[in-house]
């Protein structure tokens, strides 16, 4: 038997982890988004409010074709 999860954003993957990215201004809030997979970090200054779908490049999960 086999699963899929099709993910379509980092923010989906179980792999991932934010957290609260400090930046000069007290009132903007950012995240970073880390992928536990790689070890790295795959977005930095992400806005609050930013509703763009992302994959980093070098992401080794199978990609849908």
């Amino acid at each position: 038997m086999s699963v899929f999860l099709e993910i379509t954003t980092c923010t989906k993957c179980p792999n991932h982890t934010k957290e609260r990215d400090y930046t000069e201004d007290s009132w903007e809030f950012c995240e970073k988004w880390h992928c536990n997979l790689m070890n790295i970090y795959v977005r930095r200054y992400v806005d609050w409010n930013d509703k763009n779908l992302f994959i980093h490049k070098d992401c080794p999960l199978p990609k849908k074709i």
